[in-house]
């Protein structure tokens, strides 16, 4: 969860962003917390980025990391 103004914004990365984040490493479900967990330190940057560029999805609003946002 980042928070802003006081607000908190849920956050979530699709399984494939994950992989992708990972050098293309394919998790099996059961290993997918862990994958979670590792790659959060690569994964902040991004998800600053976008909140500070205020790109939310969904309702209510939050940030959705995709395998796109980590391609260079």
């Amino acid at each position: 969860m980042l928070e802003w103004r006081q607000t908190e914004v849920s956050c979530a990365i699709t399984s494939v962003g994950d992989d992708d984040l990972e050098r293309g490493v394919k998790a099996k479900p059961d290993q997918r917390e862990a994958q979670y967990c590792g790659c959060a330190t690569g994964s902040n940057n991004v998800r600053s980025r976008k909140f500070e560029a205020q790109e939310f999805e969904g309702t209510p609003p939050g940030v959705i990391l995709r395998s796109l946002d980590f391609r260079n």
